[in-house]
């Protein structure tokens, strides 16, 4: 499944492998651009603060509450390249 998004470090880049949570946060992620297969970038993630990400050409807080329930893999062998289709 990955690793939780509020374990990676700044400036690491991965993908949305998935979302916990209830319908609505559910339903607000997929709403901003955070969806299972979506490549995010970390920004921000200090301690007891919102998590900065980029995604889809936009940046993102989210409370580290909701950042707990998002996955995301970051073991660049498992990633497609820049030129490669993601499925």
């Amino acid at each position: 499944m990955g690793g939780k998004i509020t374990l990676v470090r700044p400036g690491f880049t991965g993908r949305i492998t998935a979302i916990e949570g209830d319908a609505r946060f559910l339903s607000r992620a997929s709403s901003i651009g955070l969806v299972v297969g979506s490549f995010v970038q970390v920004l921000a993630n200090e301690r007891n603060r919102p998590v900065l990400l980029f995604c889809r050409d936009t940046m993102i807080a989210v409370n580290r509450a909701e950042a707990e329930q998002i996955f995301m893999d970051t073991d660049i062998n498992r990633l497609p390249s820049a030129k490669e289709e993601p499925k």
